[in-house]
């Protein structure tokens, strides 16, 4: 039989203005993000797709 945690957690989503191609300022800025929320005991961290580098579609 399979058990099924049911406790709730927090969770967070991080919206932000992603850098186009700067990798290093957007790692920064969701690693403080990441570093703030853990604080406040949140267990799931939501982040936008293609967060690192960004990704101009056209």
């Amino acid at each position: 039989m399979i058990k099924i945690n049911l406790n709730p957690f927090n969770a967070a989503s991080v919206q932000f203005d992603i850098k186009l191609g700067d990798v290093d300022a957007n790692l920064s800025y969701v690693l403080s993000k990441i570093n703030r929320l853990s604080k406040q005991r949140v267990r799931l961290i939501l982040l936008p797709e293609m967060w690192s580098m960004g990704c101009a579609l056209r």
